[in-house]
């Protein structure tokens, strides 16, 4: 079975210049981190009657060293060196494998139009829908949506309630990902800045535990895995950058209360917004003493979380996805740490049960 596994970044789908938006340097680190840590699970996934020996696709630029996992026998790597090989080698690809994953930014709505490309020409996809990619990627109309549903989340400020209000605000844009293009700064300087509002949103800077709560969602948009909530290390400079984080979120009387919360709003989701599949991810914050999530945004994508998730549990999570059956997780370590580069730290293993 021939699986196409795509990361735009690594591909060097964004290197051109007629690209007008500047991705940060840790968006390309967590890429190639994901895609390592996807193609090394399925690789370890065993031949069976459901499924023939998984051979793997992936584009790499020709600027960038790939990693020793896309040197395997059974990954077939093709090297690019433009935006227009990329495009073509893409529908390509696409066109040959029997399943294709996207890992990609929401940026300007770019894995939406991917996902629908490989929609058209793939035999499956392992993504969301492309309506539900839409919404979560547009942060106006998810957070719109959010408020409609009952669901608890930061809310945007308007235009009438900027006048009046004081304090830090947080400045994103609209079809941003991750911390990409973040700021955080006062209301009375805001007032006076021009900020095109069609493309940017703007929050009230609340201040909170970040942590991120996952799910595995199957072909029909079941939950075939709830993940531990992870603990998200975000930097203190005012952007809001991502380090990494840390799997199982670090146990509080708080995180405890929470967890039922947690699993009620994955639940939540999967009942408002059809089309989950895949890896999704839902990044959250716990305010003091409170145990219901607010909820900041949900990334219709897999996240850097993975490398955590994958090297707590027992479970190969491709390989979930991939029988589309509901499974527990299953932790061999008590927590990991990890960057976002996809270096992880075992906190300490879990005992024997003998000993």
């Amino acid at each position: 079975m021939k699986i196409f596994v795509y990361e735009s970044l690594c591909a060097g789908e964004f290197s051109s210049d007629e690209n007008s938006q500047e991705l940060s340097a840790s968006l390309a680190v967590e890429g190639k981190a994901m895609l390592a840590g996807v193609v090394s699970d399925l690789l370890e996934i065993s031949s069976s009657a459901r499924f023939s020996t998984i051979e793997v696709c992936c584009l790499w630029s020709d600027n960038v060293s790939p990693p020793e996992v896309l040197t395997n026998e059974r990954v077939h790597l093709k090297r690019v060196s433009s935006p227009s090989e990329v495009s073509a080698h893409f529908q390509s690809f696409c066109q040959e494998a029997e399943i294709t994953l996207v890992i990609a930014p929401e940026i300007n709505q770019r894995l939406g139009e991917l996902c629908n490309i490989a929609e058209a020409l793939s035999g499956y996809v392992l993504n969301c829908s492309s309506s539900a990619i839409a919404l979560c990627s547009d942060k106006q109309a998810l957070n719109d949506e959010l408020q409609r549903w009952g669901i608890r989340c930061v809310p945007t400020v308007s235009e009438d309630q900027l006048r009046t209000l004081s304090g830090q605000c947080v400045i994103k844009p609209r079809f941003g990902a991750g911390s990409d293009g973040i700021e955080i700064c006062s209301a009375d300087e805001l007032r006076i800045r021009e900020i095109d509002r069609s493309q940017t949103v703007i929050q009230s800077f609340m201040r909170g535990r970040a942590v991120s709560v996952a799910a595995l969602f199957g072909s029909e948009g079941q939950i075939l895995m709830s993940l531990p909530v992870a603990e998200q290390h975000l930097s203190q400079d005012g952007t809001l950058s991502y380090l990494g984080g840390r799997v199982p979120a670090e146990s509080t009387s708080l995180v405890h209360a929470a967890s039922v919360q947690f699993e009620r709003l994955l639940h939540q989701i999967a009942e408002q917004i059809s089309g989950l599949r895949g890896f999704v991810g839902v990044d959250c914050l716990l305010l003091d003493d409170d145990p219901v999530p607010v909820v900041v945004e949900i990334n219709p994508r897999l996240t850097t979380s993975y490398v955590g998730y994958r090297a707590l549990l027992a479970n190969n999570l491709m390989d979930v996805l991939l029988r589309d059956q509901s499974e527990c997780p299953e932790p061999c370590v008590d927590a990991v740490e990890f960057s976002s580069s996809g270096e992880c730290e075992i906190i300490q293993a879990v005992k024997d049960s003998q000993e």
